[in-house]
């Protein structure tokens, strides 16, 4: 079971560790250092897989899937259909998929609508989305979150799904002259981002947690 408020506080916890790693990587230059954006969307994806399987899930025969990114950049495979899926396994055959998560840093709604679709078609026990924010300020950050929950409400609208949480969290991303907006978390121009936020669907609608 799901903790809600920990839930949150896991989905933050992650980022901000993904942030510090990423920042501190970059500052002392190491040879595999996070630096490419993509790296560091993934190091997120990681550490949040971890840091959900190790609060929540960490019990025999339950096994975590994910692209593993260790705190020099280095991948190791693992995803299973989704970015992090955590399986009930029996002798060796994935019986359920007790999480299920997408994340995407790409905030349009082309790359949404790929990957949202994905999620709420799977059968799993819980449902995590996690959408990346790149707004330059806060009303604009505030705007697309409304937009954006709107538009999955219409989506799920006449789906039976339980458990289903809608993240927001500050993309990695190029923008203007900046190289990443996480060169300017947690204190710089992109600042209002720095928070994560959290829905859960509750009869037909997404409540803030």
């Amino acid at each position: 079971m799901i903790e809600i408020i920990k839930l949150k506080s896991v989905l933050q916890e992650s980022f901000d560790k993904a942030l510090m790693i990423s920042k501190r990587n970059t500052f002392i230059q190491l040879r595999t250092y996070i630096q490419l954006n993509s790296l560091k969307s993934a190091k997120f994806v990681s550490d949040f897989a971890n840091n959900m399987y190790k609060d929540f899930f960490n019990y025999p025969g339950i096994k975590l899937n994910v692209i593993e990114v260790d705190d020099k950049g280095k991948k190791y495979p693992g995803e299973w259909l989704l970015d992090i899926t955590i399986t009930k396994d029996v002798n060796g055959f994935k019986d359920r998929i007790l999480l299920a998560v997408e994340s995407e840093s790409n905030t349009s709604k082309k790359a949404f609508d790929e990957d949202f679709a994905k999620l709420i078609h799977i059968k799993a026990e819980n449902y995590i989305y996690l959408n990346g924010l790149d707004q330059k300020s806060i009303n604009g950050k505030d705007n697309y979150i409304t937009n954006r929950i709107s538009y999955a409400e219409k989506l799920m609208r006449n789906m039976r799904i339980n458990n289903f949480y809608l993240g927001f969290w500050a993309s990695p991303r190029k923008i203007g002259n900046v190289g990443s907006i996480w060169d300017e978390l947690p204190d710089g121009k992109f600042k209002h981002l720095s928070d994560v936020s959290l829905y859960k669907f509750i009869k037909g609608n997404f409540q803030e947690i």
